[in-house]
């Protein structure tokens, strides 16, 4: 309602709260900020200095880039020049907090995976691959990570048989757990 009022203080305030009682409802407030509100900038407040949350509203707003659906109606809205100061400060502000909690000796797995992945889209596959292996040293059972692992072996050329087969093994035995849990 607020929204629709153009009241986009109490409106963001209102989103914030929501976020704050409900972590689950960050993505749907972002976009609410990105695209209701055509205000990125609140998105990028909203997120603070999580760096899971600055990573997902840098890809939320990276998307516009691609015409994605939930996004195609901020495109026209936002100046092309402040729309990629946005992502890239998204992106710098997730990378940093990242690197910073990573360099903790019982940093979390989730983490050094979510690093990697950002090592990845800037084509630094050595660190990618670095933060790929430690999260899933860290927990090894998270057989996500084992994939985009493989692949960047794959891309630079290290053909580690013993690595892919384990990880081939892996990704069967866990799709295999989850058809017969259907």
């Amino acid at each position: 309602m607020d929204i629709e009022e153009g009241k986009t203080a109490d409106a963001f305030a209102k989103l914030a709260r929501s976020v704050q009682l409900d972590e689950s409802s960050f993505e749907r407030a972002a976009l609410l900020c990105i695209n209701d509100l055509d205000r990125a900038d609140l998105a990028l407040k909203l997120a603070g200095d999580d760096a899971a949350r600055l990573a997902r509203v840098g890809s939320l707003l990276a998307s516009l880039d691609h015409g994605s659906p939930e996004a195609s109606a901020t495109a026209d809205a936002l100046d092309a020049s402040h729309h990629q100061e946005l992502v890239e400060r998204a992106r710098a502000k997730a990378f940093e907090q990242l690197k910073t909690m990573c360099e903790a000796p019982d940093a979390p797995a989730s983490a050094h995976a979510s690093l990697a992945s950002l090592y990845h889209q800037q084509m630094d596959y050595e660190a990618a691959i670095q933060h790929y292996r430690r999260a899933v040293q860290v927990d090894y059972d998270q057989f996500y990570w084992h994939y985009p692992l493989a692949t960047l072996l794959a891309q630079v050329d290290r053909n580690d048989r013993r690595f892919m087969r384990r990880e081939s093994a892996f990704a069967f035995e866990q799709n295999m757990r989850l058809l017969n849990s259907y």
